[in-house]
């Protein structure tokens, strides 16, 4: 069960409490007085605690003269500071998603949105961490708990893609049964020589280049935002937007749009030049804009399996139609749901999106991604009091799989 946050001011009833306690129910041997103290330690110990140090000693020193009567002792004012130092303590070796309380989040995104370039943006929350007396905690692990603990995959098709640490790779477009490549049989009465496999090979680049994503912030809605206590929440929203909209521009040029995004030269469509070849069949079908639902099994047949999880893509008016089906003359449409027509189209799953152009099937195993580097960067124009905030990748992708892609094309 996650402990409920609380501040030591919150503690200001039940110390007075205590104290009253401790006045009006002392005995001889102090049983109750030491009760109602180990009491308020359990609560302490059972909350998680924005320790006020100075505070937590003045009040447990406040219950512990009234526990002794005497103003005048060095005692009390010892114990409470001890036992204060002891739950700072306690606080600095608590999991660090409970030393980043939201207060302490607000503070280490407000760092990240006003600090002026990458190093700047880990001295500033270095500088945070030190200020609320926070150790142990790398400047990663605060950004992971701080801004992206709530981050999702920005897209399950990009997800899927294989991601590789080379940029060039081989292949042959020799058939299986190509009598210069498959196997023989040796008899030990044979005289021949065996023979030697004639592999003819292809190198295939996957180049790279920067995609990239800029927002920017005007200084006083920085301001707006730091007023209200939403810089965590703000500074999570703008990192996944610039992801976002990177991985969304390149699923779509890998889907085949190519004409809003004529700037991405590194991402390589599934469609290629619109024919077969050796990565892709283009498979004839009547309407490309209405594919029936026997063209769109001829595609996904198309795809050689065995290599990986095959995928539909398409749109959701596509998905509709291919769904729709009666069982009875003159009944009512009936929709089948998207997993059952994967089912009957002999596909893993059907990604469906607007980015789709016709019917695309792929195993996305077979789709190569290779990324060299990715940069983050904030800077101000103080000539128009604005914050600049941009993302980029430096990557690229191609089709590796021989025959891993299908779609329709008209005749």
């Amino acid at each position: 069960m996650k402990k409920k946050l609380i501040s030591v001011k919150d503690f200001a009833d039940k110390m007075d409490a205590i104290k009253r306690k401790v006045k009006n129910a002392f005995s001889e041997e102090g049983a109750e007085a030491a009760a109602a103290i180990r009491d308020l330690i359990d609560e302490l110990e059972n909350a998680e605690i924005e320790i006020d140090e100075r505070e937590l000693a003045s009040r447990v020193e406040e219950v512990i003269r009234a526990f002794n009567g005497r103003a005048d002792e060095e005692v009390p004012a010892n114990v409470a500071n001890a036992l204060a130092k002891k739950f700072a303590e306690m606080q600095k070796t608590m999991p660090v998603s409970d030393q980043l309380t939201p207060a302490i989040k607000n503070q280490v995104a407000a760092a990240i949105l006003r600090a002026k370039g990458r190093e700047a943006v880990t001295d500033a929350v270095k500088a945070v961490l030190v200020r609320n007396g926070i150790e142990g905690l790398t400047f990663n692990d605060t950004i992971d708990f701080a801004i992206n603990d709530e981050w999702g995959t920005s897209d399950e098709l990009f997800a899927a893609l294989k991601k590789v640490s080379f940029s060039k790779f081989f292949y042959t477009a020799q058939d299986f049964n190509d009598s210069d490549i498959v196997a023989h049989g040796w008899d030990k009465t044979s005289e021949n020589e065996k023979l030697i496999q004639q592999l003819t090979v292809n190198g295939k680049k996957i180049d790279t280049q920067y995609i990239y994503k800029r927002q920017q912030i005007a200084f006083e809605d920085l301001d707006d935002i730091e007023e209200n206590g939403n810089t965590a929440t703000f500074l999570r929203w703008l990192d996944e937007e610039l992801d976002r909209q990177i991985v969304n521009a390149i699923v779509a040029v890998m889907l085949g749009n190519t004409t809003d995004f004529t700037d991405i030269t590194t991402i390589e469509s599934l469609r290629g030049t619109g024919v077969t070849d050796v990565f892709r069949t283009a498979v004839t079908v009547t309407d490309a804009t209405a594919i029936t639902f026997a063209e769109a099994r001829a595609i996904a047949d198309a795809v050689i399996a065995g290599r990986g999880a095959k995928w539909m893509v398409m749109s959701q008016t596509q998905l509709t139609a291919l769904a729709k089906f009666k069982y009875a003359s003159g009944g009512d449409d009936i929709f089948r749901s998207k997993d059952e027509v994967a089912a009957m189209l002999g596909v893993e799953r059907i990604y469906v999106t607007d980015k789709a152009i016709g019917v695309i099937c792929f195993i996305p195993s077979e789709y190569w991604v290779k990324e060299k580097a990715a940069l983050q960067v904030s800077y101000p124009r103080y000539e128009n009091n604005v914050m600049n905030y941009q993302r980029e990748r430096n990557i690229g992708g191609a089709v590796h799989g021989l025959k891993s892609v299908a779609f329709g094309v008209e005749a």
